[in-house]
């Protein structure tokens, strides 16, 4: 999708594309500084999904701002 829109549409979905990755990033914050997992005391799917991904929220970061 972001090949076939405008500069316009790009923009805003960087935007709202980083918007996200700080909500994700506020709430795990908040999350694991009480909890030692998502789900509390026993580590589930979503820690194994966020696991996963969460360097990469940096890398992509990184990318966003300096495409824009």
């Amino acid at each position: 999708m972001v090949f076939r829109t405008t500069s316009e549409e790009q923009e805003k979905a960087k935007k709202d594309n980083l918007e996200m990755l700080r909500t994700i990033e506020v709430q795990a914050a908040r999350t694991l500084r009480e909890k030692k997992f998502f789900g509390g005391d026993n580590i589930g799917i979503v820690d194994s999904a966020f696991g996963g991904i969460a360097h990469w929220f940096g890398v992509i970061e990184d990318a966003l701002v300096r495409v824009g």
